[in-house]
């Protein structure tokens, strides 16, 4: 191992040769007190993730063997193919350019904080680029040892490290984009409640009947089962006696015993949401007994039950669920909605998966456009045919967190019907609107005449867009390509998706027209130092994560995923099943997958923090790791971009 900061001063003597007036003033100290050296070091790091995850302690053992090390302008730390070194390094001070000679390819630029050339730490091979010093830096220099060390003490590190944030090429595409490390629970699973609540229960002896009355009379699904000194025995719920009693397979007058499950799960009181229902999922029960020390051996105190859980989590998403379910009124319904959004906010703030929130997240919009046209047929009366309300752009892929536009269409049998189905469509439009929904300033709804169609039309609309790839007839298809049944029949949908299927399987012109429409935003590929920013207008300095990051990802994965049979719309979806379906391919879209998810979770969050769409962000309020796991997905897209190009002979279109 390194001894702890070798030749320190002269390395500063050369730096003051150098000019680095700026730094040595403040590195002074390190030279004139050495036992301050580690502190400094530990000080910076600390500021500096994957670091910022150790404690203070931590951090001043692993400073105390890390070695500076200087690095003038222009000089090579390491390079393309060589074996790895016996350490990895952070900038101090100055920027370090990570390239590819072969393809003659800026990979990165790391500045102060960054962390690169851990290829020692985690592959032990050939380095995939060359690191050149931009200009005079400073470098932290850390044993491969200690680095390891800290892997295996601390997960988030090793997390960190393992999103290949770090230069080499990016430890060759590495996808861990989802930062969802932290332990904060939706449902306030930390959150400690008291299960005691009135302890319903009957000696083993009791006839069934009576047992049965009991459980009426008190409005209860279970009933324990106690010795004379109150300890449980068992329980009895309302599903034993159907499935015994109902059946006629005991009597009634029985003992009750006889049908009583043994032995009875136990827990004690005051745990946490999280310890008691991970106790039913585990044992798949949904009935706890509540005992002194929670084990059988001490009296019961009280029952605990599933739907007891939902009830103490009021924000349960569940209970939301069915709130919505049974509300009839349209004020109701509007209260409930910002209820949702106000769960889905608290889910975000307390990084719950992001796929689940999704999910949660078209339901309650699922939900509300089908109260909708419920509402609305209540005055128009029943539909006259067969229809299919289609939900389009980030609603149709399953992605919109936040509440945006609408964006809608409809499907039905018979053109004679296109007058009912505009007014159902107005109501349902107004109706959304009045609930938070914003009208689609493109007109692209269901009460416009153009998108409120018989399945004939959408199917000649479709070819014909096919057959004539202008820009207009491509722009429509990436909006109306990601659609996916809401309300209605959803056999419509499936004809039309089957109908599309066949059209595109003999349409390269089109798929290639497709494909250069998806390659007109490149990724900003040097984060720092060639962020593209808004240039004017009342986003100007901001960093459009929709233009510049999730649109790119949809329409690369669109192109890409059209001729694959049964996919659903949702962008990570397609990757994944892209992933399957080329596994030459598996670990690029795999990581395309995971930028998805990163980067809706990233705008929901300022989207929720602002009040706004979340779609235009100051690259200042990121933090380090959300600006290093952006750059991987600049990287990303730049290799998804380049596949589509190669693919589709885009090259070849003018």
């Amino acid at each position: 191992m390194l001894g702890p900061h070798k030749d320190a001063l002269s390395r500063y003597q050369t730096k003051i040769a150098r000019g680095l007036f700026a730094v040595i003033l403040f590195e002074i100290p390190y030279v004139m007190e050495n036992n301050q050296i580690p502190q400094r070091i530990a000080d910076f790091l600390a500021e500096h993730p994957p670091f910022s995850f150790l404690n203070l302690s931590d951090l001043l053992g692993l400073a105390k063997y890390i070695d500076i090390r200087y690095l003038p302008k222009g000089e090579i730390l390491f390079s393309e193919g060589e074996a790895p070194k016996q350490e990895f390094f952070v900038v101090r001070e100055g920027t370090v350019q990570i390239h590819q000679h072969q393809t003659q390819t800026l990979v990165d630029v790391c500045d102060n904080g960054d962390v690169f050339g851990v290829r020692a730490l985690l592959a032990q091979d050939q380095y995939l680029a060359t690191a050149q010093a931009a200009e005079d830096t400073l470098l932290y220099c850390i044993p491969v040892t200690a680095g390891r060390e800290i892997l295996m003490q601390v997960p988030k590190v090793a997390l960190y490290f393992a999103s290949g944030f770090a230069s080499g090429k990016t430890l060759a595409n590495q996808r861990f984009f989802n930062l969802n490390v932290g332990t904060a629970n939706f449902y306030g699973a930390t959150h400690k409640l008291s299960a005691i609540k009135t302890l319903v229960a009957c000696a083993p002896e009791t006839p069934i009947k009576d047992a049965a009355n009991l459980m009426v009379a008190n409005r209860v699904s279970a009933l324990l089962i106690l010795n004379h000194q109150q300890l449980p025995l068992g329980i009895v719920t309302d599903k034993d006696l159907r499935t015994l009693v109902a059946t006629g397979k005991v009597g009634t007058d029985a003992a009750v015993h006889q049908i009583m499950s043994s032995p009875v799960k136990c827990l004690k009181d005051g745990l946490t949401h999280a310890d008691y229902l991970i106790a039913m999922l585990q044992h798949n029960i949904h009935h706890l007994c509540i005992t002194k020390d929670g084990t059988p051996q001490t009296a019961a105190i009280g029952m605990l039950t599933e739907h007891d859980l939902l009830l103490e989590q009021g924000q349960h998403p569940a209970v939301l669920l069915r709130e919505l379910v049974a509300a009839s009124e349209p004020e109701a319904i509007a209260q409930l909605r910002k209820k949702a959004s106000a769960m889905l906010e608290k889910g975000i703030q307390a990084q719950t998966p992001i796929d689940f929130l999704m999910r949660m997240a078209t339901a309650y919009n699922d939900l509300l456009v089908q109260k909708a046209i419920s509402l609305a047929s209540m005055d128009l009366g029943p539909a006259p045919c067969d229809y299919c309300w289609l939900a389009l752009g980030s609603l149709g892929r399953g992605e919109q967190i936040l509440q945006t536009d609408q964006d809608h269409a409809l499907i039905f049998e018979r053109h004679e019907h296109q007058p009912y189905f505009l007014k159902l469509a107005d109501a349902v439009v107004a109706l959304l609107h009045s609930w938070g929904f914003e009208k689609d300033p493109a007109g692209i709804m269901a009460n416009n005449p153009k998108w409120c169609l018989p399945i004939a039309d959408w199917q000649q609309n479709f070819s014909a867009w096919l057959k004539t790839p202008e820009p207009q007839a491509v722009l429509h298809t990436t909006i109306f390509f990601d659609f996916r049944a809401v309300a209605g029949n959803p056999a419509l949908a499936n004809n039309l998706r089957e109908y599309l299927q066949g059209l595109t399987s003999n349409a390269a012109l089109f798929l290639s027209y497709l494909a250069k429409d998806a390659l007109q935003t490149p990724a900003p590929l040097s984060f720092f130092k060639n962020f593209v920013l808004e240039r004017g207008g009342s986003h100007k300095d901001a960093f459009d994560l929709k233009l510049r990051v999730g649109l790119p990802l949809a329409d690369c994965a669109r192109v890409l995923s059209l001729q694959l049979p049964n996919v659903p719309t949702g962008t990570a979806a397609r990757y994944q099943a892209l992933a399957v379906a080329e596994p030459q391919n598996a670990a690029l879209f795999e990581a395309a997958a995971a930028a998805t998810f990163y980067v809706i979770q990233l705008r929901a969050r300022f989207g929720f923090d602002n009040q706004d769409q979340g779609r235009f962000i100051q690259p200042q309020v990121l933090t380090k790791m959300e600006r290093q796991s952006l750059r991987n997905i600049f990287d990303t897209i730049a290799d998804l971009q380049e596949l589509v190009g190669v693919r589709y002979q885009t090259q070849m279109l003018r």
